[in-house]
């Protein structure tokens, strides 16, 4: 990071005009095709308004904020970020009540339950039973990974007020942060104007004002993800690893394991090799002694709770998974792992696949409780932007692994982990999953934007999106029948 006042954003105006009129014409088309089996043209202009506003904002802080230096820019990214997630949480919780008359977002599933959880868990906490809080977390599935949102929520409805909002306003927090700690990876793995144009990206990205004010795992997961991924670029990139740093860095994937438990284990190999392969401060021993102490670490705290034959055991569930979500979304034979001559040729189509989707689903197939419309709905105008984006993402990864291979190695290399793990359990359909990738990859987007040369590549490409859109959304319809 620097006070270069100097700086310009690789995302130009040019850029906004054409993702506007590409979404234009892909919204005008599905409403064409597919007619009456289209969701609601409400949602079209909802869609197509958050498209707008996305992009008007994207391209007006671009063009001033770059003069700031970068604890000025940082302050405006995080109050920004905050400002625009409070203001999704009203809207939400609104509709919310004036549809179905709870807070929880419509069609909320899984998170109606951690609310519902989290609740009860404040109780425990209340009294100060923080065993008994965490017995009870445990005890509503048998399931370490689905502890960690009441744990962490029903704590906070203890101390700071049983309200809902109150939870969001927490989760709004986590998701500001998140989007500052984009930013400085940003700017230590390539350059501040990486680090600054992932950052507005993300800023008031669709999904991630949705997600982070849900009550769902995904906010806190890409908080903790990005929090080890900023200690560890920056330990290998020549500052220094304090000791709280540390036990901040080995607790914090500990914590993995009660949300997302791949992502756990994925950052388990990953941090302890990102200290293998570079030099910390000049001395390879001190990054062996590093590397070697933080595995030992997350092997003792895996241990040390009592549940290593359940982390084994979803381990080896995930070629399970991927067979379930093949017949559900309704495609044989794409598991990466059957390792077939034409599996092997065809896996970095699949990982491509796991980079660009998930898709929009812009087409009718009912709701699971009969309400006016759920979450899918708020994710169109997210996902069509992130669409746009992943060509750079793409480009972005090449070059990161031939430029930045080593002191780099935890925003490529998650990366590449992560859709690794989509691409067997075949959940890059799923948004909720997908999401989890998506702020590191708009850092590689970043670095693609500042290497791409030839922009008709990128015409091409949103013309082959456009088409893949519409062929999911038919599946969608063909898979239930409709």
């Amino acid at each position: 990071m620097n006070d270069n006042n100097n700086l310009f954003s690789s995302w130009k105006g040019w850029h906004s005009k054409v993702s506007i009129i590409y979404i234009t014409i892909l919204l005008f088309a599905i409403l064409i095709y597919f007619n009456v089996r289209a969701v609601h043209p409400i949602w079209f202009i909802i869609s197509f308004s958050v498209v707008i506003v996305y992009f008007y904002i994207l391209q007006y802080c671009t063009i001033n904020w770059m003069k700031y230096d970068y604890r000025k820019f940082e302050k405006k990214l995080f109050w920004h970020s905050l400002f625009y997630r409070v203001i999704t949480s009203i809207i939400l919780i609104t509709v919310a009540e004036l549809t179905w008359g709870i807070p929880d977002h419509v069609g909320a599933v899984d998170a109606l339950t951690y609310h519902k959880e989290a609740l009860i868990v404040a109780d425990f906490f209340r009294s100060f039973d923080f065993s008994g809080a965490y017995r009870t977390a445990i005890s509503f599935t048998g399931y370490v990974d689905n502890s960690g949102p009441p744990l962490l929520l029903g704590f906070v409805f203890a101390f700071f007020g049983k309200n809902y909002f109150i939870g969001t306003i927490f989760l709004a927090l986590l998701g500001s942060f998140s989007v500052v700690l984009t930013y400085r990876i940003g700017a230590l793995f390539w350059n501040e104007d990486v680090g600054r144009t992932s950052g507005l990206i993300l800023m008031h990205f669709p999904l991630a004002l949705f997600y982070s004010v849900v009550i769902m795992k995904e906010g806190v997961v890409v908080f903790l993800v990005l929090l080890i991924t900023y200690l560890v670029t920056k330990s290998i990139n020549g500052l220094k690893l304090t000791i709280f740093n540390f036990l901040v860095l080995v607790l914090s994937v500990a914590s993995l394991y009660y949300f997302r438990l791949a992502v756990g284990v994925l950052l388990t190999f990953l941090v302890p090799t990102a200290f293998l392969i570079n030099k910390y401060r000049g001395n390879p021993i001190k990054s062996w002694a590093i590397g070697i102490s933080s595995f030992c670490a997350f092997g003792f705290l895996i241990y040390s709770i009592g549940e290593l034959d359940f982390f084994l055991s979803k381990i080896s569930e995930a070629w399970i998974v991927g067979d379930q979500r093949e017949e559900y979304i309704g495609i044989q034979n794409v598991n990466i792992l059957d390792l077939s001559f034409r599996e092997i040729l065809l896996s970095p189509i699949y990982i491509i696949m796991a980079i660009i989707t998930p898709f929009a689903g812009i087409v009718e197939v009912g709701t699971r409780h009969g309400t006016s419309h759920d979450h899918n709905y708020y994710n169109i105008a997210g996902i069509l932007i992130w669409n746009i984006f992943t060509y750079f993402s793409i480009i972005g990864i090449y070059h990161s692994i031939k430029e930045r291979f080593s002191n780099g190695f935890m925003v490529w290399g998650f990366t590449g982990g992560y859709l690794f793990i989509l691409t067997v359990t075949v959940l890059f359909t799923r948004v909720r999953f997908a999401y989890i990738g998506m702020p590191l990859l708009f850092i590689l987007a970043a670095v693609g934007l500042q290497k791409s040369k030839n922009n008709l590549y990128w015409y091409a490409y949103l013309g082959i999106i456009a088409i893949g859109t519409i062929v999911w959304n038919i599946l969608r319809l063909q898979v239930r029948g409709l």
